[in-house]
């Protein structure tokens, strides 16, 4: 990431991706309730992630840019957001 657009768009679209993974715990331990630390995603999980992540790229407020830098993104910036969002909405262990 070389701009400010984009790291501007990457910091947008993870607030809102957080906001919305905060919103449905129940989906989070569905879908990424059987991984570990440590495991490595699988492709299909890797395919769930990168659509969710661009339906948030589309809605940026500026919608044209996001689509010029983000052609096709990766998801490196956002795997941190899933990990943290899926920690967060878990019970909390004593």
């Amino acid at each position: 990431m070389d701009t400010d657009d984009d790291e501007q768009m990457i910091e947008w679209v993870s607030n809102e991706l957080y906001e919305y993974l905060l919103k449905n715990p129940k989906w989070m331990k569905e879908t990424y309730g059987h991984l570990k630390d440590g495991d490595k995603i699988p492709k299909d999980i890797c395919n769930l992630m990168r659509r969710v992540v661009w339906s948030f790229i589309c809605k940026t407020p500026d919608h044209r840019m996001s689509l010029n830098h983000f052609s096709k993104p990766t998801l490196k910036p956002y795997v941190p957001v899933f990990k943290g969002a899926f920690r967060h909405s878990q019970p909390e262990k004593n």
